[in-house]
């Protein structure tokens, strides 16, 4: 080999190179674009989870004030409901009596006015088991919408 074919050896192998170090810095600064990238997306999804915690967050304390405020009603409610009314009594203690002309009620015999309901399970037999008048006096206390205990176990019996 010459003289002359050493030295464009070299030349080619320069280029070469130089070649391959610019490809070199052009992957690196690709690389680092991708990592800025990459970091903001980081960042930015960060600031997403900080403020859905806190937006979590409020909703928890929201949520015990509510269930706080609940809790508070329902304990005046229990205690509205077990304390009595002093007005719902009379001033000497006695509860109202109803006085009736007893026309409404019927005579033996005959067949139940018109403005009463019939009571499905009356038995007018003498021998009415003192459970089934306190079954019927609950059932007849209960308001729409509301059971007694006893109404509910003859439903469970018949299930």
């Amino acid at each position: 080999m010459t003289l002359d074919e050493v030295g464009l050896e070299a030349e080619q192998n320069a280029l070469k190179l130089e070649e391959d170090n610019l490809a070199l810095k052009q992957t690196a600064v690709e690389a680092t674009k991708r990592a800025e990238q990459l970091e903001r997306k980081w960042s930015e999804a960060d600031q997403k989870l900080i403020e859905k915690d806190k937006e979590l967050e409020a909703l928890r304390l929201d949520y015990a004030q509510v269930a706080g405020e609940r809790d508070a009603l329902q304990a005046k409610a229990d205690q509205d409901r077990v304390t009595p009314d002093p007005s719902d009594e009379e001033e000497d203690g006695q509860e109202d009596l109803e006085i009736t002309s007893g026309e409404d009620e019927p005579d033996e015999g005959d067949a139940p006015p018109m403005n009463q309901p019939d009571v499905p399970g009356l038995n007018a037999e003498p021998n009415d088991s003192f459970e089934e008048a306190m079954r019927l006096l609950s059932n007849e206390e209960s308001g729409p919408g509301q059971t007694s205990r006893a109404a509910n176990a003859d439903d469970e019996a018949q299930d």
